[in-house]
């Protein structure tokens, strides 16, 4: 096997479980944010608890809400790529191109290149299942 690599492997459990693929996959999320010089400690806690935690286009609501942050404007710009926030939720990039699509068609979001315009934040708010501010 000349020219061949094998990386190592590492199995990560807690108290002999392995852990959640949820959470591992939120793990790369906190890559992503690190690199877009995001807080890393919010994407962790989205995925694991709240009424979206199985749910991708939740994920991706409450990752945009996040982004958002605590803008009042009425249209919110967010730099991202839909790889990027694929990597951000945990999820495809095609799951998350469907969600953006459907956020798209009930009017809350558009997509203009590598950027997402939020139109109605209230709305993605209450899809995110975060309170209203």
């Amino acid at each position: 096997m000349k020219g061949s690599a094998v990386a190592p492997a590492v199995e990560i459990s807690v108290n002999g479980a392995p852990l959640d693929p949820a959470f591992l996959a939120c793990l790369a999320s906190v890559r992503v944010a690190r690199r877009l010089s995001l807080p890393a400690q919010c994407e962790i806690g989205f995925v694991l608890d709240g009424p979206n935690a199985a749910d991708l286009p939740g994920r991706v609501a409450k990752t945009l809400v996040r982004l958002a942050g605590e803008s009042q404007a009425p249209m919110i710009t967010i730099e991202l790529n839909q790889s990027q926030l694929a990597e951000m939720a945990g999820g495809s990039r095609q799951s998350v191109n469907q969600a953006i699509g459907s956020f798209a068609s009930r009017g809350w979001l558009r997509t203009e290149g590598r950027r997402i315009v939020i139109t109605d934040l209230p709305s993605l708010r209450r899809r995110a299942g975060v309170p209203e501010r």
